[in-house]
C-alpha cells in the first residue's frame, strides 16, 4: 500500500507543478518525528489545523474581495503606508501579528465574554461571527 500511496502523492505534485526538491523538504517531516521521543498531546492538532485554516482565509479574503471593509487589524497589516505594515511575501498565510490589542466585555456571573476592538467591532462570543458599524 505504501507504494501505491508513494505514486498518488508524486502524480499530485507533479500535476500542481511541485518539483522533487520540495518533496525531498517534505519528506524531511517523517525524519523529524523519528528522534522524538515525547509525544506530542493528541488537542495540537486539531488547534493547529484551525489556525492554519484560518490563516488561509485571511490571506485569501482580501485578495478575493478588495474593496470590501475588512478587520483593523488586516487594513493596517496590508496597508505598505502604515506603522504596522508587515509583508506578506510568498506565505500562503495571513494572521494578526500587530493588532492583539481588543477589550474584553463580560460580568462576573456569566460565562460569557464579548471582545471588541479599537474600532468598535464587536465579537459576541469566542470564535463567532463579529459586527462592524461606521457613519459617513
Amino acid at each position: 500500500m505504501p507504494n501505491v500511496r508513494t505514486w498518488m502523492l508524486r502524480h499530485l505534485a507533479r500535476r500542481f507543478s511541485i518539483g522533487e526538491d520540495i518533496l525531498g523538504h517534505l519528506s524531511t517531516f517523517q525524519r523529524l518525528g523519528e528522534a522524538f521521543e515525547v509525544e506530542a498531546p493528541q488537542e495540537m492538532l486539531p488547534v493547529g489545523a484551525r489556525t492554519v485554516a484560518r490563516a488561509l482565509r485571511s490571506r485569501a479574503a482580501p485578495q478575493i474581495r478588495p474593496d470590501w471593509l475588512w478587520p483593523y487589524w488586516m487594513e493596517r497589516q496590508l496597508d505598505p503606508h502604515d506603522e504596522a505594515f508587515v509583508p506578506r511575501g510568498h506565505l500562503a498565510v495571513m494572521t494578526n501579528l500587530t493588532h492583539r490589542n481588543w477589550t474584553s466585555i463580560g460580568n462576573l456571573w456569566s460565562p460569557w465574554e464579548a471582545i471588541v476592538d479599537p474600532t468598535g467591532l464587536v465579537t459576541p462570543w469566542y470564535d463567532g461571527w463579529s459586527i462592524d458599524w461606521w457613519v459617513e
